[in-house]
């Protein structure tokens, strides 16, 4: 079987999720990571438009006030914590780490100029950008020029968080497969004694293809259009749960191990 048909085959296909238990291990390590990749695209493109709006909504800002801001050695210099409003965007500017997480909480999106790094943030996401990719030291009359020519490197900037995000998510989804291969433990009968652990592995694995592009997506769309945090521990749980019962009933299908005839 090719590599895209047991990509579209895991989504639904039973015996073929049995199957999987006999594919080497590299293949099936593979096969998530393919997967997780694809769904992780939605938000990779969203976090890039959300980030480009944002900068476009500082340089905006930026042209349109008097702030009188130093970078010194990758550090904010300020003589005093500021607050703005502009254009539905809250700014903050500040050298104390204590404030900021207090002012996300009370605005849906903003900027926050912190002590070591600038943070944008909109609705339950937060990309922070360290002063570092602004060059050691920025006057307050070079600020417009730094953060604009900063719009040059972005899909940098994006290519850069996307990264660190796919290898995060991939380690929760290697440690949920494992979890769920362990629980899976649990309903294997006598007639499956030959089942391994590894052999469940590669079925949970495959089992948590359909789940994953589902839980992203769905998840991508609470995050962008809603505000309740139990919305995303509800889609996590159903995640879990779906890729167990997937996972229970690939088990099931697979045909026991026949006995020897033993001589009486």
């Amino acid at each position: 079987m090719n590599f895209w048909k047991w990509i579209t085959k895991s989504l639904y296909h039973l015996p073929m999720l049995s199957a999987s238990r006999m594919r080497p291990i590299t293949q099936t390590i593979f096969h998530v990571l393919f997967v997780l990749l694809i769904a992780c695209m939605p938000f990779f493109v969203s976090l890039g438009v959300t980030l480009h709006k944002q900068i476009d909504q500082v340089v905006t800002f930026l042209d349109s006030t008097n702030v009188d801001v130093t970078i010194e050695n990758q550090q904010l210099t300020i003589e005093k914590e500021q607050t703005y409003f502009f254009d539905d965007h809250a700014f903050l500017l500040t050298n104390d780490e204590g404030h900021i997480a207090s002012f996300i909480s009370k605005h849906q999106q903003g900027v926050v100029f912190g002590p070591t790094s600038l943070l944008v943030f909109s609705n339950d996401s937060e990309q922070t950008i360290p002063y570092a990719f602004a060059g050691s030291s920025v006057s307050s009359d070079r600020l417009l020029d730094t953060v604009t020519s900063m719009q040059s490197f972005l899909p940098i900037i994006v290519v850069i968080f996307s990264l660190m995000i796919y290898m995060l998510y991939a380690t929760g989804v290697f440690i949920l497969i494992s979890l769920v291969a362990s629980i899976t433990l649990l309903f294997k009968k006598e007639a499956h004694a030959h089942i391994t652990y590894r052999h469940l592995w590669g079925i949970t694995a495959h089992a948590t293809s359909g789940p994953l592009l589902l839980f992203l997506t769905t998840d991508l769309l609470v995050r962008t259009y809603s505000d309740l945090p139990l919305l995303s521990t509800l889609l996590s749980a159903t995640l879990i749960a779906a890729t167990l019962t997937l996972s229970i009933f690939a088990l099931k299908k697979i045909p026991p191990k026949k006995r020897k005839p033993t001589l009486t």
